[in-house]
């Protein structure tokens, strides 16, 4: 009985009818299964059939992880091991580098009880070494070694990520930047870990919306105390990280009503548990088991009657005075003002983060794709792997276009975060497809580490501001207003349609005149945000130019067009990054290939946004860079021991380049029938 290979991809059950291989014409014996799997395996390694014979037949079923033995894992390391010969690590090694080269804890075999006390007792590990501290963290944020502990606690686990740095940034920042000299002792408490914190803005009925925190501190200039009460459900804080089990102190915002008026929202640093129990009238509810996160121990928190002294306002813009007057400390400025621009800061700090470990997840995803392709060809797993390099890289350079702490550094982070976590989950989804449309078992086990990181950080697209939200954000304040002026060196800015009209025949024109330039595609992006524009600015004309017309149809019916051109412009500044890092290393390199990674993904982007263009011919861009994958894969801050960590290291390794199209998805699946 013979079938062709390509009717039988599930291996497991129909194995006993597959009786010819058809593009080599050697038969098996269907009634010797073992021996039918080696006569295949050795056509398609080219090992000679006796030193499979000789090979120990476990070696070719599923491992208890289920990891594949055809890889390109021992490659690879070669790579890295030549890699750290001639650039050893600068950095000395620390508890991190420790943390992850051990086993990860599963969530999808564990309790969250046992999830819970794991991520915690990691951050108890790190924080009893001095790895960083909170006064790091806010003064160098850009630093090398910030940067490093960021990027390593990510991989170790988004649920200690976020744990961590809620108590470190959320709350030992806060304390840190808006409290005064009597606050610093809870600072240096926290860097010991002698407290545990976090932070309570978030409402049930407002989100992360500052100004609209319902939750009051009511002062009573006799006792000098605050009494803090939660007056509506919808004044429920919500989301607190660590309230449900873990913390113990909080900063807390709240509106603070002095002699019946309202003064604002204020922050206040304040105790919520005593040797373990609440403090009386703070009441918690736990979030319980969730999508992704289960070590964060999320939970709804409100306050009823709840009593602080004074010293609790953290008092670097305000106080107030014996007699009771509320007095500002920074002239005539609101402080009010004042504390929400320290809640952008924050805001700032988390999306950085945000932007650069979703950044670090492509290089991670692209490194586990390498190491251990799917069931495809390796024509076709290199190809893929030129995409996911040239993905990776954009990213990791674009970099610089949201690290910093000025106004326009403010705007790219909010978009770049939005625009990289998006990317992060449809890159995730992207790999776990392709594994998943392997029949064979070994590459379940894939799906399954990758599908609970990827669960991890899902909610980066609504913390530190809801992905479309920021997005509306950067359309309306940014790119509606101040787009294009440095590009055309307009000096009035004009939004009505002739004005549009003449933007978008100037830059045809030049694009017209760079048809053949690498920089094509970031001018076909250009003219497609303007065509946007021109878009909103008809349907602007209804308004006659009345401001509360402008803002309903600008919330109505121009969303849409709003978040595509805030995404081309994240595209736009992440391609001009690249560009400029391309050159440069091909410069100093003699080489060709950076400045081909450039040109694969910015037509791939450019396709995206502005379907209906042409796409050059790309193929020598990628003949060039195939064979150089696992090269270029080798330049990521990377170590094979974290990725054993997290994809347990197989028994056994054959090396993935010895097999044909077919042999190797065919070998794959006989392999798990064994």
């Amino acid at each position: 009985m013979q079938h062709d290979v390509r009717e039988a991809r599930a291996f497991g059950t129909q194995f006993y009818n597959v009786g010819v291989i058809p593009d080599e014409g050697i038969a098996v014996n269907h009634e010797q299964p073992i021996e039918a799997a080696l006569v295949i395996l050795s056509q398609g390694s080219g090992i000679p059939i006796d030193e499979l014979r000789k090979m120990n037949v476990e070696g070719w079923v599923p491992s208890e992880n289920g990891v594949p033995t055809i890889n390109n894992r021992e490659e690879l390391e070669k790579l890295y091991d030549i890699k750290n010969k001639k650039s050893p690590p600068s950095e000395e090694r620390t508890i991190l580098d420790e943390m992850l080269e051990k086993p990860r804890l599963r969530n999808y075999n564990s309790t969250i009880q046992e999830i819970r006390e794991a991520t915690i007792e990691q951050v108890r590990l790190i924080m009893s070494h001095e790895v960083i501290s909170i006064e790091e963290l806010h003064e160098f944020f850009d630093s090398p070694k910030v940067l490093d502990f960021i990027k390593k606690i990510g991989l170790v686990s988004p649920d200690l990520a976020t744990l961590l740095l809620v108590h470190l940034i959320l709350y030992g920042k806060s304390v840190l930047t808006l409290g005064t000299e009597k606050h610093l002792p809870l600072v240096e408490k926290a860097n010991l870990l002698e407290v545990i914190g976090c932070l309570m803005m978030t409402e049930e009925g407002g989100g992360s919306d500052i100004a609209g925190t319902r939750t009051t501190a009511i002062f009573d200039n006799e006792t000098r105390q605050f009494t803090i009460n939660t007056p509506s459900r919808k004044a429920t804080k919500a989301f607190i990280g660590g309230a449900a089990k873990n913390a113990n102190r909080t900063v807390l915002f709240a509106r603070l009503i002095l002699k019946g008026k309202d003064y604002g929202v204020h922050g206040f640093e304040m105790e919520i548990r005593k040797n373990g129990e609440l403090i009386p009238g703070i009441k918690v509810k736990d979030m319980g088991k969730k999508l992704g996160l289960n070590g964060v121990d999320n939970a709804y928190v409100t306050f009823e009657n709840v009593r602080i002294p004074y010293n609790s306002l953290l008092d670097k813009f305000c106080e107030i005075s014996k007699e009771g007057e509320y007095i500002a400390k920074e002239g005539n400025l609101d402080p009010l003002t004042l504390v929400t621009r320290f809640l952008l800061g924050q805001f700032v700090s988390g999306r950085h983060t945000i932007a650069y470990n979703s950044g670090n997840s492509f290089s991670f995803l692209t490194a586990v794709f390498g190491c251990y392709p799917p069931s495809m060809s390796k024509f076709r797993h290199s190809k893929e792997m030129v995409d996911n390099l040239a993905f990776s890289f954009a990213h990791e350079f674009a970099r610089p276009i949201y690290f910093g702490n000025n106004l326009k550094n403010h705007f790219n982070a909010s978009v770049m975060k939005a625009v990289a976590s998006q990317m992060a989950m449809e890159f995730f989804d992207k790999i776990i497809n392709l594994y998943g449309r392997s029949s064979s078992p070994h590459h379940y086990a894939i799906v399954r580490e990758l599908a609970e990181y990827q669960a991890g950080l899902d909610a980066t697209k609504t913390y530190e501001g809801d992905n479309n939200v920021l997005l509306q954000f950067v359309a309306g304040k940014q790119i509606l207003k101040l787009a294009y002026q440095e590009y055309l060196e307009l000096t009035k800015l004009d939004f009505s349609l002739p004005s549009l009209q003449k933007k978008l025949a100037i830059l045809w024109k030049y694009i017209s005149q760079n048809l053949f330039t690498k920089e094509l595609p970031y001018f076909l992006l250009k003219a497609k945000m303007l065509e946007l524009q021109k878009s909103i600015a008809n349907k602007m004309r209804a308004s006659g130019g009345k401001p509360e017309l402008v803002k309903r149809i600008w919330d109505t019916s121009c969303q849409e067009e709003g978040i595509t051109i805030a995404k081309i412009h994240a595209e736009t500044l992440i391609i001009k990054e690249f560009y400029k890092k391309a050159k440069a290393l091909d410069e100093e390199e003699k080489s060709t290939r950076w400045m081909h990674l450039f040109e694969i993904y910015s037509w791939n982007i450019c396709k995206r946004y502005v379907p209906h263009v042409k796409i050059p011919d790309l193929s020598d861009a990628y003949e060039n860079l195939m064979p150089q994958v696992l090269e270029l894969l080798s330049r990521f801050d990377l170590k094979m021991e974290w990725l054993d960590a997290i994809i347990p290291k197989p028994s056994k390794s054959i090396p993935f380049d010895k097999f044909d199209n077919v042999a190797y998805e065919l070998s794959m699946n006989l392999s798990c029938a064994l």
